[in-house]
């Protein structure tokens, strides 16, 4: 299974649909029986986005959601500074 990413691009209403996303996310977390390693991360993107990544194991477990938010097959966050935990 592999990384994926689900990108919420720089627009007008960004702030607001990152924060339905965030907020479906806790959802998931909590009617889905959240592992350990099923990690997310959040990293910022240079045009003011947001880009959200999944492990492969929280690719698997959150797979319906990744659909629901066109999710995409990535390579893992290629700087680990800016990476931050969800």
């Amino acid at each position: 299974m592999n990384w994926y990413c689900v990108q919420i691009a720089q627009k007008r209403l960004a702030r607001e649909a990152d924060t339905i996303f965030r907020d479906m996310l806790r959802h998931e977390r909590r009617t889905r029986d959240a592992r350990a390693e099923c990690k997310v991360f959040y990293v910022p993107t240079e045009d003011g986005g947001h880009c959200y990544y999944f492990t492969p194991d929280a690719a698997e477990r959150y797979s319906v959601f990744l659909g629901f938010w066109s999710g995409a097959a990535c390579p893992p966050p290629a700087d680990p500074l800016l990476v931050q935990a969800v």
